[in-house]
């Protein structure tokens, strides 16, 4: 059964704890995927933009992404976009985009938008990325936390930490594919005659 979200008057809302309310330990529910996508340290902060938490995804030496569970999304246009906010002193950056998830469970070639670059922890910046998708796609949508600039040694340096908030998914001709329902297992008839012949031929002759 296909579930078709959207209408041609108005965005619907895709993602679920888009604001990071609700966590499973040390990870915020739905935001975790099964393949490669998700690649962070995670962690839950106080310091949020709306609600009583945010997420935050620790800087490395190499790119770091939070991922959204994998959602098959239906051919159209979609919005994705998210608040972010410098964890410490230290100006961060930050960049939306999408991992599709090919037929062996393993990620293709990520698509990415601007990068929000200059990040800083007074005031939350917000992300924004359009895509369209040509034909029915499996994906997760990700957040790039980058590495820093190259170093004295040609490696780049540690990322910054990131705070990340309020999420959103929205479209106006596409939508999230249902799972198909399973078939309900049929009912037991009801027995009109039995007989064990534990005994005897009981009614039998």
């Amino acid at each position: 059964m296909l579930c078709v979200a959207g209408s041609a008057s108005a965005q619907t809302e895709l993602l679920q704890n888009a604001s990071f309310e609700e966590w499973n330990g040390e990870e915020p529910t739905h935001w975790v995927s099964v393949s490669s996508a998700s690649k962070a340290t995670l962690s839950k902060s106080a310091d949020a933009r709306t609600g009583a938490a945010s997420v935050m995804v620790a800087g490395a030496n190499s790119n770091q992404r939070l991922a959204y569970e994998e959602m098959t999304l239906l051919p159209g246009t979609y919005t994705f976009s998210f608040y972010v906010k410098a964890a410490t002193d230290e100006n961060a950056s930050a960049c939306p985009g999408y991992a599709p998830i090919k037929a062996d469970g393993k990620t293709g070639t990520y698509s990415y938008g601007e990068y929000v670059n200059d990040v800083t922890n007074t005031e939350w910046k917000q992300a924004v990325y359009t895509f369209t998708l040509k034909e029915e796609t499996e994906l997760c949508l990700v957040v790039m936390n980058p590495d820093g600039p190259y170093g004295e040694e040609g490696k780049p340096t540690k990322g910054a930490d990131l705070l990340l908030d309020d999420a959103s998914l929205t479209t106006m001709d596409g939508g999230i594919v249902d799972e198909p329902e399973p078939e309900p297992e049929p009912e037991p008839s009801a027995v009109i005659f039995e007989e064990a012949f534990d005994e005897s031929l009981g009614g039998f002759t």
